[in-house]
């Protein structure tokens, strides 16, 4: 899931680079964009950053989904009793049961892409 969610990523800001790069040779070239090219622009993007703004939150979704199944797997397991597997001790340890609840940073890190989103707006509109 990771992985599909990396590779989104990069797409996004891929595309962004290349609206940047092609702002700065417009620029100089001194051929400015029309203000419905700005405006179309802007519309693109924000339709980028909205369908990876989902697509990111459903992932991170799916994702703590697929976390909560493998703990019920374990606790159905009995991995989280003592003397179960071991002698005096629990195969897991309770702090493991909070791991559906981790890796916010996967949904966190779409900041980043926004933060070039905004950088590519004040491109457009400088």
């Amino acid at each position: 899931m990771e992985d599909h969610q990396h590779k989104f990523l990069l797409f996004v800001m891929g595309i962004l680079s290349v609206g940047a790069t092609l702002l700065g040779k417009l620029s100089e070239h001194d051929a400015p964009l029309s203000h419905p090219a700005k405006i179309g622009l802007s519309i693109l993007a924000t339709a980028i950053m909205i369908v990876g703004i989902h697509y990111t939150l459903e992932r991170h979704a799916a994702r703590q989904a697929a976390r909560d199944l493998l703990v019920r797997c374990e606790l159905a397991l009995g991995l989280y009793q003592p003397d179960r597997y071991f002698r005096g001790e629990a195969f897991y340890d309770e702090h493991q049961r909070a791991y559906p609840s981790k890796g916010h940073w996967l949904r966190d890190i779409y900041w980043v892409v926004i933060a070039t989103w905004i950088g590519f707006l004040i491109l457009i509109w400088a």
